[in-house]
């Protein structure tokens, strides 16, 4: 979390994000919300992201899911997240390659000689490849639509009985699930943030 990252108080997180005080109380205590102190004895604070969680949670609660469906969202977002912020050029690298990082693996030698890549390229792309799993570049992209709310974000259970995630009703279609939910993000994940309080000169 950068320094100057404004920080909203829970109320303010309510506020914003349409959540009643009782559901938030309750999504901290269950670890679904993190928030920050300045000190031992200070009020959680909670960032942009915790912000839109909390109206993402909210929608889901309107929808009639429970607890453990939220954990399983939020965990695989929070999964998204952690590679999205130490990856911060992951879109640049994945728009301009034109692959998945699941795909690097035997391919970086290649893709220094059609590219001429500098090795500080290839160690990043070495990293992305480290961090993202096979199958799981789908939550890189999760992330980047999460932080530029446009589309939808698409919850299913597979066959197995686990919760899944996606950015697209073909996603669903393709794995063959019988229903799934579907949020706008673009109306959900919209908020209407404070203006910047501008200094006196």
């Amino acid at each position: 979390m950068m320094d100057d990252e404004p920080l909203f108080s829970r109320a303010e997180l309510c506020s914003l994000s349409n959540a009643p005080e009782d559901a938030a109380v309750f999504w901290i205590r269950q670890g679904l919300l993190l928030g920050s102190q300045r000190s031992v004895r200070a009020h959680l604070r909670f960032n942009r992201r915790e912000v839109m969680l909390a109206a993402l949670l909210n929608e889901m609660r309107r929808m009639g899911l429970n607890v453990a469906a939220m954990r399983a969202v939020t965990y695989r977002l929070r999964f998204a997240f952690d590679i999205y912020d130490q990856l911060p050029k992951v879109r640049f690298w994945m728009d301009m390659l034109d692959l998945a990082p699941a795909d690097l693996g035997g391919r970086l030698d290649e893709l220094q000689a059609r590219w001429g890549l500098e090795n500080s390229h290839i160690e990043q792309l070495r990293a992305l490849h480290v961090m993202v799993p096979s199958g799981r570049s789908q939550d890189v992209w999760l992330a980047i639509d999460f932080y530029d709310p446009k589309g939808s974000l698409v919850i299913w259970v597979d066959h197995d009985g686990a919760w899944q995630l996606g950015n697209h009703v073909e996603s669903v279609i393709d794995e063959g699930a019988r229903s799934a939910l579907v949020i706008n993000t673009g109306r959900v994940l919209t908020l209407d943030w404070p203006q910047p309080k501008v200094g006196a000169t």
